[in-house]
């Protein structure tokens, strides 16, 4: 799906983005794409709030750049994301096919689950809670009254084996098994927390 600023014909969209979610969270960069009639303001405005990246930190990214690195970085991460991506919807298919169906999207680092009966996922998303799994309810992502209702899955982080054990419980709590804590923490899932 494309940004919504590739689509903006009129200079009204400003595109923001991090390399942090691309390379790791120590690179605390950030970058504007702004129409180039609001350039010279963002630049005014850049220069009062103070904020003002490392120069060090931007001429390794640059460089890191102009040799060829971030990309052959990209694609090796869209294989390892598709993978677990692949892994996540195999794994709903297989244990919550009667419950859910996932929605694989072509890229990014979450997929929706929609509820095939058209539950409520409010209260899905507290019976999750109550066995120890976090996740995000579509419809609290609507501005207006809901008429989706599903899941919204991280799976960008997680190895395979923790996205079964994930997927696990959740099919214990949806098809109305207990799903027990077990002592010794969390596993975060990205929008999914699962203790175990």
């Amino acid at each position: 799906m494309p940004a919504l600023q590739g689509l903006d014909r009129e200079g009204r969209v400003l595109y923001l983005g991090t390399f942090a979610k691309a390379t790791t969270a120590d690179i605390r960069i950030g970058y504007l794409v702004v129409p180039p009639q609001l350039a010279r303001t963002m630049e005014i405005a850049q220069r009062h709030l103070g904020l003002i990246a490392s120069v060090h930190v931007q001429e390794a990214l640059a460089g890191f750049m102009a040799d060829g690195h971030f990309l052959a970085h990209v694609r090796r991460m869209r294989r390892i994301y598709r993978a677990r991506r692949d892994h996540l919807a195999a794994a709903l298919a297989r244990q919550l096919g009667g419950v859910l169906v996932a929605e694989v999207p072509p890229g990014g680092m979450q997929l929706i689950a929609r509820f095939k009966d058209g539950a409520a996922d409010q209260n899905a998303v507290s019976r999750l809670v109550a066995t120890g799994v976090e996740v995000r309810a579509l419809s609290s992502l609507a501005l207006q009254r809901p008429r989706d209702h599903g899941l919204l899955l991280g799976f960008a982080a997680w190895r395979e084996n923790e996205i079964a054990a994930a997927v696990r419980i959740m099919a214990n709590c949806l098809s109305g098994k207990r799903a027990g804590r077990r002592r010794g923490g969390s596993h975060d899932f990205g929008i999914l927390e699962v203790y175990c």
